[in-house]
């Protein structure tokens, strides 16, 4: 499900501003794709997506509990 707020800016765990979330894909700054989302499941893109995290709130953390990235307005 598409989150109502568009275009939020994408950082790492040390606060560096890699891209931005449109509400279904995280997109770095030169316009590639890294990461669809799917509601609170985060997808690597393509057709042999694989699941690499889950979305709680704004921050993103990996299957095994590392922090991915945080949203931010």
């Amino acid at each position: 499900m598409k989150r109502q707020t568009p275009h939020l800016q994408v950082k790492l765990a040390n606060g560096q501003l890699i891209g931005f979330y449109d509400g279904e894909y995280v997109v770095s700054n030169s316009g590639q794709t890294l990461y669809r989302v799917d509601g609170e499941e985060i997808y690597t893109p393509g057709n042999n997506a694989k699941l690499v995290g889950y979305l709680e709130g704004d921050v993103a953390r990996t299957v095994a509990d590392e922090p991915l990235f945080t949203l931010s307005s």
